[in-house]
């Protein structure tokens, strides 16, 4: 098992948009629903480890709530439908704090011929972006509202989606939330359009690393947004029990910070204080 830490600079947006498999192959991901009746794509997430990604908890929750509703057979797939070697990973565990719009996901791989796989990871940065600063954000965008199920409902459908970017930059910076109902956790404004669907998708930094996940969005004429995105300094916090790959990570619970082998730079500015909570010392560069 190979793992590679990939980092997507503003430049590199055109190339991701036009399927470059060069650039976050494999750790792009889109969320599916699976069901007995239909297959259904809902948002975007990014692979930050081998077998734990994150995604926006409002969709996950929706997701949630839809699979509770439908009732019977149901799965939760995420995977890379433009990746050039298909990685299909069952979710198994959905983590959400309170304190923002993240959700942890800890996975497994369908396949057990892993060990010569190529895991593609994001580079995370806890460094608040300034202002003017160009923000790159990605996600998939579903082709259809659903998709049929395949003879087997137990197999993952075939459904295809397209890779989208947006490109802005930051045009106000909330270190405490904007306010206290729709966006009360840290988040940035950024000025600029997302499509539908990209919600959970990446949102990197002028350097290529992970800052945050998209959030939500108000679509403008102009294109100018605008889209705030989430970031991921409490979700580093949340305890998690991570069993893929075996022997890879400790038996017992771990603090998502903490995990092997997962890159956070400038986590010297994430103060945990002796009864858990975060204080952040303001980074920018």
């Amino acid at each position: 098992m190979r793992l590679h830490r990939k980092a997507a600079v503003p430049e590199a947006a055109q190339a991701i948009a036009d399927g470059s498999t060069d650039l976050l192959d494999g750790a792009l991901l889109a969320l599916q629903l699976h069901t007995e009746a239909a297959s259904y794509m809902w948002g975007s997430a990014v692979l930050i480890a081998p077998g734990i990604a994150l995604a926006a908890k409002h969709v996950v929750e929706a997701m949630v709530q839809q699979r509770e509703a439908l009732g019977g057979y149901s799965q939760i797939y995420a995977f890379n439908p433009c990746a050039a070697e298909l990685q299909i990973w069952h979710v198994r565990e959905i983590k959400c704090g309170s304190e923002n719009d993240v959700a942890l996901l800890t996975m497994h791989m369908g396949r057990e011929d892993y060990g010569d796989l190529d895991f593609n990871v994001c580079r995370i940065s806890a460094r608040m972006p300034q202002i003017g600063e160009p923000i790159l954000m990605a996600g998939f965008v579903a082709d259809a509202d659903s998709f049929p199920i395949a003879a087997d409902p137990t197999s993952p459908i075939a459904s295809s989606a397209k890779r989208m970017t947006s490109l802005g930059v930051v045009t106000e910076i909330y270190p405490m939330g904007r306010d206290q109902t729709r966006l009360p956790h840290s988040c940035i404004e950024v000025g600029v359009n997302v499509s539908g669907g990209m919600s959970g998708g990446p949102a990197f930094d002028k350097d290529g690393h992970l800052i945050g996940l998209v959030s939500s969005s108000i679509h403008s004429d102009d294109n100018s947004g605008p889209t705030w995105v989430s970031l991921l300094w409490n979700a580093l916090l949340h305890s998690v029990s991570a069993s893929w790959p075996p022997r890879y990570y400790p038996d017992d619970e771990f603090r998502l910070i903490d995990a092997p082998f997962l890159e956070v730079l400038g986590r010297d500015h994430l103060i945990i204080e002796p009864d858990g909570t975060l204080r952040y010392r303001m980074a920018t560069d």
